[in-house]
């Protein structure tokens, strides 16, 4: 037997859920059950619910749809409801095509400009970090608006480096005749900031020396706060330090405290020198292209001597200029003395051996066939050896070069060589055989020297076979030549 069911009505379910969230309240209150009060007779009785049924109005919770600027507001219709006009959906076509720009700096120049040069620097730099300049003048609107908001940026860094702290930067985009867009990047410099103090740290280690290392920065108070000055400041203190025995100094980063009241910037420098130091011995690392030995004859520094940067990058430069290196390591090494460093190089190999050749035709003297070998380290150190050989219709011979570079001494040159060659021509025929040896004293364009000099030896033995022009017999005679051939040159150039 089942009992008809009716349907739940909303009264109900809410009747209960007021019950529900009552009966705790009561129980707290009074602990002891009592009986249910009677239902008041004036309580309104609540309406059947329909879930699908829209909301009432609420008065004066309503707000009015909002209208586009632009627009007219679109009026109620007679019922009372309000039917918004539906928003227009702008068109992408505009903002996705590219168009074509350039770009236009103002306020840089004029008489609250920068001067000429700190104008200069900055449209040089700006033309090539430019995110504009980078796209080449092409973009949709997004990608313009991008690159503007980049450069506005980039330009405030810009300023700031050069010593405007407060400059500011607006930027405007405008149509021009013709389709094209104006971006415009508008400056106000503001004032130029200038160095109040110049603190440099720990440069009393290097005792009488530090007065002369401080100069070397070239910052005093009252200069512009120019950070292009301030490093390189930084970097000649370095590199004078290195020059003045600090082999192991520590130069830190340059630290700005800028001050927008007084329009001031303080500048601190950390500095270890790590003491003075001596050249102690050279040492060889990797493969043997040449001895230590050697090494200190083509170096300009002595045992002893305070240890110079600048030599070492002469030591470096010489080595790479006898073509038998690649690459150059030069690094000083602590030693058990804590006052000497000693100099270790290695080196890397350069191909040491060079094949030429050549072939050719002449009228006046016929086939020509010439080939030569050599070998830049094969008589070490540095001893090249070159042989020659010529085979052709007039001329035959062969020979042999030795040339030895930074033979005892730097920049000195020994030569020795052997010449075979027979020679005929239509007036007469030679055999012959050269020996010769020199040494001389270079100069070039890297190292030059004002006094230069050479001399040596030649001896030639040849053989000679023509006709007596009187009577036309043949005849052979022999020469034997003797030379000593010498020089000294003056070279006072001071601008090459």
């Amino acid at each position: 037997m089942s009992a008809a069911r009716t349907p739940l009505r909303a009264s109900s379910i809410l009747l209960s859920a007021v019950l529900c969230v009552s009966a705790p309240v009561q129980a707290q209150a009074q602990p002891a059950p009592s009986a249910p009060a009677p239902a008041d007779p004036q309580s309104p009785i609540l309406p059947d619910l329909d879930p699908s049924s829209e909301m009432a109005p609420l008065p004066e919770m309503e707000v009015d749809w909002p209208t586009p600027t632009g627009e007219e507001p679109v009026p109620a219709d007679p019922a009372g409801a309000a039917t918004p006009k539906p928003a227009e959906t702008p068109s992408t076509s505009d903002a996705q095509s590219e168009r074509r720009y350039h770009v236009a700096i103002d306020g840089l120049s004029g008489e609250n400009g920068l001067p000429v040069t700190a104008e200069a620097a900055i449209r040089e730099r700006f033309r090539t970090l430019s995110a504009l300049d980078a796209g080449k003048g092409v973009g949709n609107t997004a990608q313009i608006d991008r690159r503007a908001r980049e450069d506005e940026a980039l330009l405030v860094q810009l300023m700031r480096a050069a010593g405007y702290y407060s400059a500011r930067i607006g930027t405007r985009i405008a149509d021009e005749i013709g389709g094209r867009l104006l971006v415009t990047l508008t400056v106000r410099p503001g004032v130029l900031y200038t160095l109040s103090s110049i603190d440099v740290t720990g440069m009393d280690q290097a005792g009488a020396k530090s007065a002369e290392l401080r100069g070397t920065l070239g910052l005093d108070p009252g200069d512009p706060a120019d950070s292009d000055r301030i490093a390189t400041g930084v970097a000649a203190l370095r590199a004078e330090l290195g020059r003045e025995g600090f082999v192991f100094a520590k130069v830190g980063e340059p630290r700005l405290t800028v001050d927008h009241e007084d329009d001031k910037v303080a500048v601190a420098i950390d500095v270890d020198t790590g003491g003075a130091q001596r050249i102690g011995k050279i040492v060889v690392e990797g493969k043997k292209l040449f001895s230590a030995k050697h090494l200190g004859r083509i170096a300009r520094f002595r045992p002893g001597q305070v240890y110079d940067a600048a030599k070492m990058d002469d030591f470096r430069r010489a080595l790479i200029q006898t073509s038998l290196v690649s690459s150059v390591s030069i690094r000083p090494i602590r030693t058990a003395d804590p006052h000497i460093v000693d100099i270790s190089v290695k080196l890397e190999p350069a191909p040491p051996r060079t094949i030429a050749g050549a072939i050719g035709y002449g009228t006046g003297e016929g086939y020509r066939v010439e080939a030569s070998w050599q070998h830049r380290n094969l008589i070490r150190p540095e001893g090249s050896m070159t042989f020659r050989g010529v085979l052709g219709t007039q001329e035959q011979s062969l020979g042999a070069l030795l040339r030895r570079n930074n033979y005892k001494a730097r920049d000195r040159v020994l030569t020795g060589q052997l010449l075979l060659s027979h020679l005929k021509e239509d007036a007469y025929e030679a055999r012959s055989i050269t020996i010769g040896a020199g040494l001389e004293r270079q100069t070039n364009i890297i190292w030059q020297k004002k006094w230069t000099w050479s001399y040596g030896a030649e001896l030639s033995f040849s053989k000679e076979d023509d006709t007596v022009k009187a009577t036309g017999a043949p005849r052979r005679r022999e020469f034997l030549t003797g030379a000593l051939p010498s020089s000294l040159s003056y070279d006072g150039s001071d601008d090459l």
